[in-house]
């Protein structure tokens, strides 16, 4: 894992904290057990709860990787990122961006069944709206993309 997977790692985990201290203050969502959702980072169906957390979490992940492909790299303070990380950035941001757009679907759908309560909305919405605003940039850096192009087919494919 090099510096990048690191600062995923620790914004992720952050988020899961940041996440609880809001269940902790109120109910946000109801918990039905059903797996019905697709989780794009598991490849698998899970109950709502994991889809909220997921979405929560990752868009965490998603600012980190835009913040970080709108910077200048080359005079990040105390590190030089490599061509292979700049690279794994561009991806990155894209492979989020597209996943939380497809899972906010599903809690759109959720919320329109009453499982997600005003105060759990709140936060996926606004959210939701700091995504949108990436669309443009995005759309750029597909362009940009070279070693993960078909990836990037892939997963729109497996989102379709």
């Amino acid at each position: 894992r090099d510096f990048v997977d690191l600062m995923d790692d620790l914004i992720h985990e952050n988020g899961h904290h940041h996440l609880n201290y809001y269940l902790n203050c109120s109910k946000l969502i109801d918990e039905p057990l059903e797996m019905i959702y697709y989780s794009p980072w598991r490849r698998t169906l899970r109950p709502l709860r994991g889809i909220y957390h997921a979405y929560f979490t990752f868009f965490w992940a998603y600012k980190l990787f835009f913040d970080l492909a709108s910077a200048d790299l080359g005079s990040f303070p105390g590190h030089k990122f490599t061509e292979a990380e700049k690279e794994k950035i561009l991806w990155r941001v894209i492979e989020e961006f597209w996943m939380l757009q497809y899972s906010f679907k599903d809690l759109q759908w959720a919320k329109r069944k009453g499982l997600i309560h005003a105060e759990g909305w709140k936060l996926i919405a606004a959210q939701q709206q700091e995504l949108k605003k990436g669309l443009k940039k995005i759309s750029l850096w597909e362009k940009k993309l070279r070693r993960h192009k078909k990836d990037l087919q892939k997963l729109k494919v497996t989102l379709k």
